[in-house]
């Protein structure tokens, strides 16, 4: 089976402003696996497609003040990204789109 690849522009909608960041993840069928960058790290991402339109993703956070574990659910409605951060006691919402074939083309010359 050949694994196909994604990649978004996202926003965190945190407690502190918006942090932007990339998203790509890898499918093989249902089961999901990628890389996450924002606030300049880069966090592994792994979990399932829920039908067409949605993405479960267990990920961790890393920022200046330590290591969060988090679940993810996006929802993708045409080229547009929308979804849930869970972290434990919080709450944050993320936005995004997909990343133009062009811009594509430069992340994966980028990895």
């Amino acid at each position: 089976m050949r694994s196909l690849k994604e990649w978004y522009a996202l926003t965190l909608h945190s407690q502190l402003g918006p942090r932007q960041g990339t998203l790509m993840v890898e499918s093989e069928g249902n089961r999901l696996r990628g890389v996450l960058r924002l606030l300049g790290r880069e966090n592994a991402v792994w979990g399932e497609r829920k039908g067409s339109q949605t993405m479960e993703l267990s990920h961790s956070l890393r920022t200046a003040l330590g290591e969060h574990t988090c679940q993810s659910t996006l929802h993708i409605t045409g080229e547009t990204l929308s979804g849930t951060a869970r972290l434990p006691g919080c709450k944050m919402t993320w936005s995004g789109k997909r990343l133009s074939r062009e811009a594509q083309e430069k992340e994966a010359n980028c990895e």
